[in-house]
């Protein structure tokens, strides 16, 4: 018996030095504005005890619920500081909750992070606000309602102090920008039935769309009724509203209402599409906003300890505020002396067809964080030292141009001559003349067209001596190009190249040429944008100038280190199967390749043998 107790003893005395030793956070939600907070936070946590936790120590989470009730907050943040292994609370997502939290939280000393959380009114030591202050969301929604010609307005509010600080915000940088407010109305908690209030909105006049500055489920049934009503404007809203429930709450009425979100679950960087498959493995569901912020608070809390070696409350503060940057599945953070840890990626989703639809993402804000599964890394042997495709004659070089450039002609797959630029062509006198038609959609990337006009411009400009282009002989084959080049004659427009209309061009030939559609696949011959060049000759390559014909456009450029390339859409052809990004990295080693290749920045390589062994 003795033995046994010696042994529960033990066992306690383990457990309980155990629970002392972990790294534990309060974590408070609200079952009145349902979200996924709580689970990315578990997500979180689960990520980081599978990998061992932070400092050796695993991490645990006391969870509560406040219910948007600034008096339970209260009561909360009073309990949670009775407990003094917790180090630091997530959560209380209503501003005023959270103000009345946070001033438990500061005189306790427990780091407090929180969406809700208004640093001008009580910050401080310990108290850090997650997300863009009021003003600025206000500023965004009313940029918005600008840029999209909403120029008429009325607006719905929540009778609560914070919802009508919001509205009054939005208001004033609505006025600011010339939109008329036409009326504004208030709604509370014992509403059921707002078709009087509705009627009397619209009863001032005409009007372009609806602000509503208010919590869910209410502002959903708001919006329900206002459909009911047969009024279809486009309804935007605060962040309140960005939340899977309002589709179970309004349904098919939420079509057409637009909602500001700091978070896209289909940016296609890596942390991004980890957390969205890791999240749907596990709960199901497609994360939201909230679920994003909650991962990535407690990410940003285990890189801080882990950088100071410390779970000191006071060290995790002064090391969070100097941190200036960081880097979760939302985005890019910007961190502030002050407490507020900005998101630098701002969008507006459209509720349609039962879900929000987010906004086309063309480039990332980050140009060297990879595209998992959509970026091919390349290594390239030699120094880059122009992108004009005259002048290049390294063949390494030359396809990575092809990139950016495309000729009337090309290869496919299996070696077979194929249309490009050009739709058709046809040739007569014996194979001495060429007539190709361009394809009208067939675009730069700005979206201009590419006419016969700029293929005549490029060859009379390469051909020129001037140019010193390495494989100017190729133009030979165009009628008076020697003599051109030679400089026997200096009238270009002898050159065997007419524009006989925007979209059809003539080549006249020295003699009889049956593969010259096959010559037109080379570099030499490619368009160029030349009203680019003739307005700069020398920067016109540059990534801020150059306009581009090919499958992909150029987003960074170091002609000593990277180039980085990202899919074009403004390209003809629509390829489901094109990498969304390309990187060529300058490697002048084999044995480089090979340790780019073991530290992933480089998928795809092409290593000699010798090396391998």
């Amino acid at each position: 018996m003795k033995r046994l107790y010696i042994i529960f003893t033990t066992l306690f005395i383990t457990f309980q030095y155990a629970i002392a030793n972990d790294i534990v956070i309060g974590i408070v939600d609200s079952s009145t504005s349902p979200s996924f907070f709580k689970e990315g936070v578990h997500l979180a946590i689960q990520s980081l005890n599978h990998a061992g936790g932070t400092l050796g120590k695993k991490w645990r989470v006391i969870t509560f619920d406040d219910e948007n009730c600034p008096n339970k907050g209260q009561i909360i943040a009073e309990q949670i500081s009775t407990n003094k292994n917790v180090i630091a609370v997530i959560g209380h997502r209503h501003p005023d909750v959270a103000l009345s939290a946070s001033i438990i939280y500061k005189d306790e000393n427990i780091l407090f992070v929180s969406p809700g959380t208004d640093i001008n009114l009580y910050g401080g030591t310990y108290i850090f606000r997650h997300g863009p202050n009021d003003k600025t969301k206000a500023e965004k929604i009313a940029n918005y309602a600008f840029q999209n010609s909403f120029k008429k307005i009325i607006i719905f509010s929540y009778y609560d102090s914070y919802e009508k600080v919001f509205a009054d915000l939005f208001s004033k940088q609505a006025n600011d920008k010339q939109i008329t407010i036409v009326t504004r109305k208030s709604f509370s908690s014992w509403d059921k039935n707002f078709s009087s209030m509705i009627s009397d909105a619209v009863s001032f006049g005409t009007f372009d769309a609806i602000f509503i500055s208010g919590p869910l489920p209410l502002s959903g049934y708001l919006i329900k009724q206002i459909r009911e009503m047969g009024i279809m404007v486009p309804i935007l809203g605060s962040d309140n509203l960005d939340s899977s429930s309002l589709s179970i709450i309004a349904g098919k009425s939420a079509e057409d209402t637009i909602v500001p979100s700091i978070f896209d679950p289909t940016n296609p960087t890596k942390k991004t599409e980890l957390f969205v498959d890791d999240f749907q493995a596990i709960y199901g569901m497609m994360p939201d906003t909230w679920a994003a912020m909650g991962y990535d608070t407690v990410k940003l809390l285990a890189d801080v300890i882990e950088k100071s070696e410390s779970c000191d409350p006071i060290v995790i503060d002064n090391s969070l505020r100097f941190l200036q940057q960081w880097k979760g599945v939302v985005g890019s953070y910007l961190i502030l002396k002050n407490g507020i840890l900005i998101p630098q990626y701002y969008c507006f989703k459209r509720f349609r067809n039962g879900g929000f639809e987010f906004p086309k993402r063309l480039i990332k804000k980050d140009q060297f964080e990879l595209i998992r599964d959509k970026t091919l890394c390349l290594p390239i042997q030699t120094t880059i030292q122009t992108l004009d495709p005259a002048l290049v004659n390294n063949p390494g070089v030359q396809d990575m141009l092809k990139l950016l450039f495309t000729g009337l002609t090309g290869f496919d797959k299996k070696n077979k001559l194929i249309p490009m630029l050009a739709s058709s062509w046809e040739q007569r006198n014996n194979k001495t003349v060429y007539t190709f038609h361009l394809r009208k959609e067939a675009l730069w990337h700005n979206n201009t067209p590419i006419t016969a006009q700029d293929i005549v411009a490029t060859l009379k400009r390469n051909i020129q001596p001037e140019m010193l282009s390495p494989n100017t002989h190729l133009l030979y084959a165009l009628k008076n190009a020697k003599a051109i080049h030679k400089e026997k004659t200096k009238v270009l427009s002898e050159l065997g190249v007419i524009a006989k209309d925007k979209y059809t061009v003539e080549f006249i030939l020295e003699r009889p040429m049956a593969y010259f559609p096959e010559l037109l696949t080379l570099p030499v011959f490619w368009p160029l944008p030349s009203p680019m060049i003739q307005k700069d000759s020398n920067k016109w390559t540059q990534k801020e100038i150059i306009h581009v014909n090919g499958p992909y456009n150029l987003v960074y450029q170091d002609n000593d280190y990277l180039m980085i390339f990202r899919k074009n859409e403004a390209f003809f052809v629509s390829y489901s199967n094109f990498m969304v990004e390309k990187q060529y990295h300058k490697s002048s080693m084999p044995t480089r390749s090979i340790e780019c290749f073991h530290s992933h920045l480089i998928f795809l390589n092409f290593i000699p043998k010798k090396c391998l062994y």
